[in-house]
């Protein structure tokens, strides 16, 4: 295999400016411009009127038919064992197994970087979930041990648990009489039970969701967050072909 040179890739560059103190970076969650709303108000929140609709003893959980225990495994990270959805198992263990991550670029480091990032051991990079802010404040929370490093130690708040409205009916149907009424109506929220957790590999997260939905469905969801792994920009234009500038 034979790669094209670049003049852009040898010439000199100056060197970038950073400070650890500086929270004016592009990436800084600190608000910049004017803020929205202009009236400090706070957003939207899911509540509990009657409480937690779940159960949770030790490891094992109940909720609407549904039951299952949870296990976090220092290679794989947070599992499912035995699932079963009014008695009847649905699976014996939901895990991840492999997450890979391939990169591209100008430059010979994005273009042969490509990440398996089980090398990371998914479950010793799931730290804790924060209440408020990865999780709803009702949800509960799971600790786990994990054994590195010849001793044990404990990663508290790691997983949770908790049940969402997802904001859009299950099903519902209204029945108009085409005269500016209506003979019925009738509507059934979503309602879904989410078991996660984040994996923190390096410079960016995975938040792994296992749903539960009430008809009996499972649903796996990752999704990503974090830093993204850039290169340096020379405004020159072949980079341009790779990617993108990120302001």
């Amino acid at each position: 295999v034979t790669y094209k040179r670049h003049k852009y890739m040898f010439q000199q560059q100056p060197k970038p400016i950073y400070n650890n103190t500086d929270r004016n970076l592009y990436s800084a969650l600190k608000q910049r411009g004017d803020p929205v709303p202009k009236k400090d108000m706070r957003g939207p929140e899911q509540v509990l009127p009657d409480g937690r609709r779940w159960e949770v003893k030790g490891h094992h959980i109940k909720w609407q038919g549904w039951s299952l225990d949870i296990n976090m495994r220092s290679q794989l990270g947070l599992q499912i064992h035995d699932l079963r959805f009014k008695g009847e198992r649905i699976a014996y263990e939901l895990s991840l197994s492999e997450i890979a991550v391939l990169y591209s670029g100008l430059s010979p480091l994005p273009l042969h970087t490509a990440y398996v990032d089980s090398l990371f051991q998914f479950g010793r990079e799931m730290y804790a979930v924060v209440p408020g802010g990865d999780c709803p404040e009702y949800a509960t929370y799971f600790d786990f041990v994990h054994y590195l490093g010849f001793r044990p130690l404990i990663y508290k708040n790691s997983a949770c648990v908790f049940e969402w409205d997802r904001g859009t009916p299950l099903r519902r149907h209204y029945d108009s009489d085409h005269a500016g009424s209506y003979y019925f109506y009738q509507a059934m929220p979503d309602n879904v039970l989410i078991v996660r957790s984040m994996i923190t590999a390096f410079n960016y997260e995975y938040m792994l969701d296992y749903i539960l939905h009430q008809n009996g469905m499972v649903e796996i969801r990752c999704s990503l967050s974090g830093y993204v792994l850039a290169t340096y920009y020379a405004g020159q234009g072949p980079e341009d072909k790779y990617g993108f500038q990120i302001f």
